[in-house]
């Protein structure tokens, strides 16, 4: 495979706004740019709806559902704003994770509402 073609759509964390990662995103993000890559797939996780669906690492730190919703809130910022800055280096797809356990989704009867507001603007062609 030819540096032009290297692509990695894997979905990783930063440590930047993920409690069992480590780094910071444009660190990783550099990163990949400097082994050639021309496309990179970053996703973080979707806050939980209570605190019960907290990981073990996020409760062990004293984060709230409430201070993960604005960390995945800061994440799509500082997505959107990395994905302009190396828009002419490498294309950067902003992406979620979910968890898809019994009685995870149930307060929402929609998406979360940060999740919907991402999705309201189109992740597709805006991805960078």
């Amino acid at each position: 495979m030819t540096r032009k073609n290297l692509i990695s759509l894997h979905g990783g964390h930063s440590g930047q706004f993920c409690s069992h990662a480590q780094d910071d995103l444009e660190d990783i993000l550099l990163r990949y740019m400097d082994l050639g890559f021309t496309r990179v797939g970053i996703t973080e996780h979707i806050p939980p709806s209570r605190e019960d669906f907290l990981y073990p690492d996020e409760r062990n730190l004293g984060l709230t559902a409430a201070d993960l919703e604005k960390r995945f809130e800061a994440y799509f910022q500082t997505i959107r704003g990395l994905q302009k800055k190396y828009a002419s280096r490498i294309r950067i797809f902003a992406g979620m994770e979910t968890e898809t356990y019994t009685g995870y989704g149930e307060p929402y009867q929609k998406p979360h509402p940060a999740v919907q507001a991402r999705l309201s603007g189109g992740l597709g062609p805006s991805c960078g």
